[in-house]
């Protein structure tokens, strides 16, 4: 047996690479140091609970490393967070953005306490997310919320750029570096261009089809936005089989249902067969666009301890998709007719609200569908205005499913993607 020459093995290889191109066509700043890396410490958070606040001291100390370039950028005094904060919070919905070209091996995700899932070792120990570094005033030592003591707020937006190796990572830059060269180039829904195409599907299994409330929204808002939706495709025909030609012919896609990292089964779910599901097997020889889509399903945005080829968030970017959304546990689903005048609960209204953030059609929670002026975002953007509405509207609830929702989505893609919205022509 050959022994290592070090510690660190990425679980998606060579991805540093790619990272001062992005920093180049960006015009940005390139932070990198191998002390970044939990692998150098030896340490694995997805299988070992001790690891945790290990791993938290190195996103800890990423983050300072970030907050000491916005000092530069601004003109806060040094050492005051909250000041930093208000700043930065100041320049949305136009935030600064901050791309992860590494697997969470290489730098890390926060884990946060959950009170909800923490006995699920199946799917990895403690809730990882890249929230801490998108909210400059983090509390490390009372998380989630803000120095100061109130609920967590978001100043910057985030994604992962990554795929299964440097080559896939090289070619989802160049889709989103040329997007605009590119999107007439695929085939779009019978009778319309890719880039006007957008779908919407859930399956059968509770609390799956209770979805139903949130894609009657999309599918308004995405019309007024110029959008023609594909609503066809729910149940029954939620099928691999029925809807894999539609995915392809779609710029804009929110499914719900249960799922893993390796795939999710939309019409169903059993533990000893996945068939008509979404798998990492069929995924990959699929020929997606360069789409947007947020998997309302648990644990399908999952990377820590896996190899990218092996989880289903990547295996839909080596497909051809532009941005993904998913959760990287268990994603809880509900519907409450009780405790609001609206039933999107949890995933299913943090997809809303991010959609809604991208056609500028924001779904109101007491009053419909609104127009607030506010779209045509970048990922980064609306992710992090999603987010920001979803804990003022829900709350914190101590490591439950309000916490847990607006930890666990996280971006894989280039946040400053900007999508094709037809209103706004581009």
């Amino acid at each position: 047996m050959e022994t290592l020459g070090k510690p660190a093995y990425a679980y998606m290889p060579g991805l540093s690479s790619m990272a001062p191109y992005l920093t180049a066509c960006r015009e940005g700043v390139l932070l990198a140091r191998t002390d970044y890396s939990p692998m150098m410490y030896r340490l694995d958070p997805a299988v070992y609970e001790e690891d945790h606040n290990a791993t938290n001291e190195i996103v800890k100390m990423v983050k300072e490393d970030i907050n000491t370039v916005l000092y530069a950028f601004s003109n806060t005094s040094d050492g005051d967070r909250s000041e930093l904060a208000a700043y930065y919070a100041s320049l949305a919905p136009d935030p600064y953005l901050i791309a992860i070209v590494a697997d969470p091996y290489m730098v890390p995700w926060y884990y946060y306490q959950t009170t909800g899932q923490e006995f699920r070792e199946n799917e990895g120990f403690g809730l990882p997310s890249d929230n801490p570094y998108a909210d400059i005033d983090f509390d490390f030592d009372n998380p989630p919320f803000d120095v100061d003591g109130s609920i967590p707020s978001f100043e910057l937006g985030t994604g992962r750029v990554t795929g299964w190796d440097a080559q896939d990572v090289s070619a989802l830059m160049a889709r989103t570096l040329f997007y605009s060269e590119i999107t007439d180039s695929f085939d779009g829904l019978p009778g319309v261009s890719w880039k006007e195409s957008a779908m919407n599907t859930f399956g059968s299994k509770v609390p799956v089809g209770l979805a139903k409330t949130v894609t009657t929204k999309l599918n308004q808002a995405w019309r007024r936005a110029g959008y023609t939706v594909d609503t066809y495709h729910d149940v029954f025909f939620s099928d691999r089989s029925f809807s894999a030609d539609y995915y392809q012919r779609s710029n804009f896609i929110f499914f719900c249902a249960h799922g893993f990292f390796y795939w999710y089964v939309p019409p169903g779910y059993q533990k000893d067969g996945v068939g008509g599901g979404f798998d990492v097997a069929h995924v990959t020889a699929m020929h997606m666009g360069p789409s947007v889509m947020f998997g309302s399903s648990c644990v399908t945005g999952r990377t820590d301890g896996l190899p990218g080829y092996n989880t289903i968030s990547q295996a839909y970017l080596h497909a051809g998709v532009n941005a993904y959304v998913g959760a990287s546990r268990l994603s809880w689903g509900g519907f409450s007719l009780i405790a609001d005048d609206s039933g999107e609960v949890y995933g299913d209204y943090l997809g809303l609200l991010l959609y809604g953030y991208l056609t500028g059609y924001v779904y109101n929670k007491r009053g419909g569908l609104v127009s607030q002026d506010v779209g045509n975002l970048n990922m980064g953007a609306a992710l992090m205005m999603a987010k920001n509405k979803y804990v003022m509207d829900c709350g914190t609830d101590g490591g439950g499913p309000n916490d847990d929702t607006l930890e666990e989505f996280n971006l894989y893609g280039d946040p400053a993607f900007n999508p094709y919205e037809p209103n706004h022509n581009g």
